[in-house]
């Protein structure tokens, strides 16, 4: 994602009413990392400009819904796509009932069945 895309995130959040703030309020400014909530919903982002220290921005974003499950945030700022991505498998993209797949991730069950021993193989969340 760029930085101009992860900056209309922030403005289109702000405007669908979701409460914004600094991540790190004692360290970096709102615009470059804040974390959004609403309705139990968590949107979070960074947007570190260029600096001598780093050459590129760093521009990244993540959603997770209100089951705590990750959700793919589209490229395109639309606040009700990313709402409906509670309900889309995050490997196959079909729509319809998700499974908890590991931390956060979210799957159909018929990816889950597929991806769980990979995923979820003894010991890994030791």
């Amino acid at each position: 994602m760029n930085p101009e895309t992860v900056e209309a995130w922030r403005v289109a959040l702000i405007e669908e009413g979701w409460s914004v703030a600094a991540t790190y309020p004692n360290g970096e400014p709102e615009p470059h990392a804040w974390t959004a909530r609403r309705h139990g919903w968590t949107f979070m982002a960074l947007n570190r400009p260029v600096t001598e220290r780093r050459r590129n921005p760093e521009c990244s974003v993540s959603a997770w819904a209100a089951d705590d499950l990750a959700v793919t945030v589209p490229d395109a700022v639309d606040v009700r796509q990313l709402l409906r991505g509670a309900d889309r498998c995050l490997e196959c993209g079909k729509v319809g009932p998700t499974l908890r797949l590991g931390f956060a991730g979210r799957a159909c069950a018929k990816c889950r069945t597929k991806l769980a021993p990979k995923v979820e193989y003894p010991g890994w969340c030791d």
